[in-house]
């Protein structure tokens, strides 16, 4: 995952310190919070304690929890993994034109900390779609402390690299924006990838699986900037 910064946000006291962890995670429990009917996948279960057995042998600390596209705009099983994490644990909400500003409010209360667009499921999406879904996004969440995280492939982030760079809050585009590994740094849009994280106002959370036997890949991305 990569978390990308406007200008305005690029700051090294924004960032966990040690010996805080920050690592991300999906509660998917079908039996108590079905999934929506036309997903394009269906995730094995994973429970929060298994989870937290998991975070406590790697020493992790600080867990963000995403909710999984499988629950569409439905956040409750991530607010029910929200409730039994405590003050440990930040959210990531799917939302829609629907979710009102009460909600919004009741989110933030919980503990959600920014929202999730999907572009992934979109097909070959339409670049003015796209940035006019971005914008709104940023409109929809203005004047609170969250950030946008973008579920997408590669060429979104070429759509989209003038309207992040210019964002008023911080942008997170999940999995790398989609770059495989076996194409290597010259695979088309891995380019503007580069350039957001290598403009300074970026922290990188986690490679892609698979990356680390790919030496020029890894090469490449570890040249940019840490935080």
């Amino acid at each position: 995952m990569a978390l990308l910064r406007s200008p305005r946000h690029a700051s090294a006291s924004t960032c966990p310190t040690a010996p805080a962890i920050a690592t991300r995670m999906s509660s998917v429990i079908h039996s108590i919070f079905p999934s929506v009917r036309g997903r394009t996948y269906t995730p094995e279960i994973a429970t929060v304690n298994e989870s937290l057995a998991l975070h406590r042998s790697l020493h992790v600390e600080r867990i963000v929890v995403v909710n999984s596209l499988v629950y569409g705009n439905d956040n409750s099983c991530m607010l029910d993994a929200l409730r039994q994490l405590g003050q440990r644990a930040r959210g990531i909400a799917l939302i829609d034109d629907r979710t009102s500003d009460t909600e919004l409010d009741a989110l933030s209360r919980a503990g959600v900390r920014g929202i999730r667009l999907n572009f992934v499921d979109l097909g070959v999406p339409d670049a003015a779609n796209s940035r006019q879904r971005f914008q709104s996004a940023v409109k929809r969440i203005a004047g609170r402390d969250w950030h946008i995280q973008i579920t997408s492939k590669l060429p979104i982030v070429e759509t989209l690299y003038d309207n992040v760079m210019t964002a008023p809050l911080p942008v997170v585009f999940d999995h790398f924006a989609g770059a495989r590994a076996s194409l290597g740094a010259t695979q088309p849009g891995f380019d503007f990838l580069l350039k957001l994280i290598r403009s300074g106002n970026t922290q990188k959370y986690r490679l892609l699986i698979g990356f680390q036997t790919r030496r020029p890949t890894i090469r490449t991305l570890r040249r940019s900037p840490r935080r």
